[in-house]
């Protein structure tokens, strides 16, 4: 399920940066651009051929049914359960500082490439996922996330305090696996929790707070870097996920403790 994909998204996210950075590199970043709007076009033409299944009589269309209104069933069905709650504001939080981690690893690996080292990232998508689903192998989805969180938190550190090539190499990694951890975690604990008939609201406004989240995050990354320059904001970023996992760690124990899977 969730590993599968965890997978297979660091598995595209690794060949996708190898073949952005191969066309890039010999034709220039117009043709590296040009090749990723082909590839999501193509992607929409995927997508529109698939097979649509009729919906069950349970959810066909009623007259009064608005998409705004169904939207915002989704946060209500959060808002009413704690548990949702909390591991909606968990995954909203680690994903804001995803965004600023992205803009932070890029200018890191520009820093690095110019002492002849530019795959730090490539490393980090495509170990982080496999490695992630066996750590998870065996349940214990709290602890998961929080030990997501404070891998994060010292790969960040490591980076800001020792900035040599091959070290962050190996950090790189380090981060991919956090974040590795605290997706398929955070995204299981949200797939549990509610009830089957509101499965996909909930789903719905977990992917959507992890759009606006990243944006977001972004943005405070670069603002973070003109603040505090590049060591400065890892630093920064570190620290703020390594308090995550430690207000969190708790409730979401107790959280996943509530949940009763059928045997």
């Amino acid at each position: 399920g969730r590993g599968g994909f965890a997978e297979g998204l660091s598995a595209g996210f690794c060949v996708g940066a190898l073949l952005g950075g191969l066309l890039a590199a010999g034709f220039g970043l117009t043709a590296g651009f040009a090749a990723t709007a082909a590839a999501c076009l193509l992607a929409v033409v995927i997508q529109r051929r698939l097979p649509r299944d009729a919906p069950p009589p349970h959810r066909q269309a009623h007259p009064d049914e608005r998409l705004a209104g169904e939207v915002l069933a989704g946060f209500r069905t959060v808002r009413a359960d704690h548990r949702l709650r909390l591991v909606v504001a968990a995954l909203s939080l680690t994903t804001l500082v995803e965004g600023a981690i992205d803009v932070l690893v890029v200018v890191s690996g520009a820093r690095h490439a110019r002492r002849g080292q530019g795959r730090g990232g490539l490393a980090q998508r495509g170990v982080g996922g496999g490695a992630a689903v066996a750590l998870l192998g065996g349940g214990r989805l709290a602890s998961g996330l929080g030990g997501g969180c404070l891998l994060v938190a010292a790969a960040l550190a490591g980076i800001a305090t020792w900035p040599a090539v091959a070290p962050a190499l190996v950090l790189m990694v380090a981060l991919g696996v956090g974040y590795a951890l605290i997706e398929i975690a955070g995204v299981t604990l949200s797939q549990r929790l509610p009830a089957d008939e509101v499965l996909a609201r909930v789903l719905g406004v977990v992917e959507s707070t992890y759009v606006v989240s990243t944006a977001v995050g972004s943005a405070l990354g670069a603002l973070a870097i003109g603040l505090l320059g590049v060591d400065g904001a890892l630093l920064l970023v570190g620290a703020i996920m390594a308090v995550l996992a430690l207000v969190t760690g708790g409730p979401l124990a107790r959280c996943e403790a509530s949940i009763r899977i059928p045997e």
